[in-house]
């Protein structure tokens, strides 16, 4: 496991003498710790859930990908989250404007949000701060 982590610049988490790199695998592992003098070696794996814990984020789900822009049509974004964390917000991934801050529910690591809409239109949404993989995002379309 990766603990020397201290911010992350650009959607890479930064450690002291290590860029992490984000690469997605078959959606189920992270490639990072790439030395920076040599970018062909993989110092270590990590799953997505510690990935993203570093941008106090999620991977997110939508149960319903579409809804009927009438006020009342509900789709659930689930972010699963890293044991860690007790609470993410939600951001509209195009401007960054935090839309939620929920709680994580410590029997499951998840956190929901409800999302309806009164006008058509494309809701792009992000659990945590900017990631270079984008699977802390989901997009729902209200028709």
């Amino acid at each position: 496991m990766i603990t020397a982590v201290v911010t992350a610049s650009n959607g890479i988490p930064i450690t002291r003498k290590l860029v992490l790199e984000a690469i997605s695998l078959n959606q189920e592992s992270v490639v990072a710790c790439l030395f920076e003098d040599d970018p062909d070696t993989v110092i270590e794996y990590i799953s997505d859930i510690e990935y993203l814990k570093y941008f106090r984020g999620g991977k997110v789900a939508v149960d319903k990908p579409t809804i009927t822009a009438n006020g009342l049509d509900t789709a659930t974004v689930t972010a699963e989250v890293h044991p860690d964390l007790t609470k993410i917000t939600f951001y509209h991934a195009d401007t960054g404007e935090p839309i939620a801050t929920v709680p994580v529910d410590p029997a499951t690591y998840t956190a929901t949000l409800k999302v309806t809409a009164t006008t058509p239109g494309v809701i792009r949404m992000r659990a945590g701060e900017p990631t270079a993989t984008k699977l802390n995002e989901v997009v729902i379309t209200a028709q």
